[in-house]
């Protein structure tokens, strides 16, 4: 379980409303009738996401951060994830990347990661993306097999929280006049 998750779904109703409004990200959801199967989040530039999420929802969305956890450690990882998108990493990356990638447990093997990666890849390339970074948690096997399997190719790694390595990806989106093989992506998934 992820810092983000831990924050409540108050406040990660907001943090996505406020994603899904800005022209710089963009999110998919699978569902299957009444249920979200899964969901896909992509950004052009982090930096510019988080800085509107702070000037549409950032003041009224701090109450429902701080009623979840007035603890230290829960400000500390607030403060960690807000600051990552200015880290500096050994390679140079691109400002584009998914921000956040999740199959419900009773939907995982069943095409739903693969179809909405595709869509992400086809988002991109339809804003004529080239490339962009992925970051996984290091012990996140299953994720990087599925990164992997579609091509992404480790660039670097990274302490977004103090004691939490992290992997950073580079993944090449294919090019307009290139299909995406939807089979070799994420077969792990």
């Amino acid at each position: 379980r992820g810092f983000l998750t831990s924050s409540g779904p108050a406040f990660l109703t907001r943090l996505y409303q406020s994603i899904a409004a800005t022209p710089h990200a963009f999110v998919y959801a699978a569902f299957d009738r009444d249920d979200v199967a899964g969901f896909i989040c992509g950004s052009f530039d982090t930096r510019k996401v988080y800085r509107s999420f702070l000037l549409r929802a950032g003041l009224p969305s701090l109450p429902l951060l701080l009623r979840k956890s007035l603890s230290t450690r829960h400000i500390r990882r607030f403060w960690e994830t807000w600051r990552y998108p200015s880290q500096r990493v050994a390679a140079e990356l691109p400002p584009a990347e998914i921000l956040n990638f999740c199959v419900s447990g009773s939907f995982q093997r069943r095409g739903v990661g693969r179809q909405l990666f595709a869509a992400l890849v086809e988002e991109y390339r339809r804003r004529q993306v080239s490339e962009i970074k992925i970051v996984t948690g290091v012990h996140q096997h299953s994720a990087q097999r599925f990164y992997e399997a579609g091509g992404a190719k480790l660039a670097s790694r990274i302490e977004i929280h103090r004691g939490d390595e992290s992997l950073v990806y580079r993944f090449a989106i294919p090019s307009l006049g290139c299909t995406l093989d939807s089979n070799r992506v994420l077969q792990a998934a």
